[in-house]
């Protein structure tokens, strides 16, 4: 009796987003924070490669966005509004350079230093929707002497807490 191969069982391999992103039962947003890292350490590397420095932060964002949408990070928002809220009534508007709805937004900014003003502006933007909140710098600083590597710097912020600071 001749035995025939075995056909091999088809593993399908998660996507990128699925593998950052998903939900607990009850529908709560999950975001693996080590692989979001990592992402965004890719992603914003090869922007800078790219677009180099002296750039205004909206074409940062726009490259990000294009990043995103590229890895299907879907669906997003761009300049979502959000209301900001007092004793119920709205007394101003805040927007988000980029909403991952329901998991995540991303602050995009193209300063030489993170200030404390950007710091809590995430901070608050995180308390406000529940959300993780990724800061990032496209650092505007003079390149050092034969430096070929990119500056930017990432901050996962949850509510009033920095969880992750990472500089490159």
């Amino acid at each position: 009796m001749v035995e025939r191969p075995r056909a091999k069982k088809m593993v399908k391999e998660k996507s990128l987003r699925d593998r950052v992103l998903s939900l607990k039962k009850g529908g709560e947003a999950v975001v693996n924070e080590r692989i979001l890292l990592n992402t965004m350490i890719t992603s914003i590397t090869e922007i800078v490669v790219a677009l180099g420095k002296g750039r205004r932060e909206s074409a940062y964002q726009l490259a990000l966005k294009i990043e995103l949408v590229r890895q299907n990070f879907l669906p997003l928002s761009i300049e979502h509004p959000i209301p900001v809220m007092y004793k119920g009534e709205r007394v101003s508007i805040g927007y988000l350079d980029i909403l991952v709805l329901g998991f995540f937004f991303i602050e995009c900014k193209a300063v030489s230093r993170l200030s404390d003003k950007d710091l809590l502006q995430t901070m608050a933007y995180s308390r406000d929707m529940g959300l993780l909140g990724v800061l990032i710098n496209f650092n505007q600083k003079l390149p050092k002497k034969n430096s070929k590597t990119p500056e930017f710097e990432i901050v996962f912020i949850r509510g009033n807490e920095i969880i992750t600071h990472h500089s490159a």
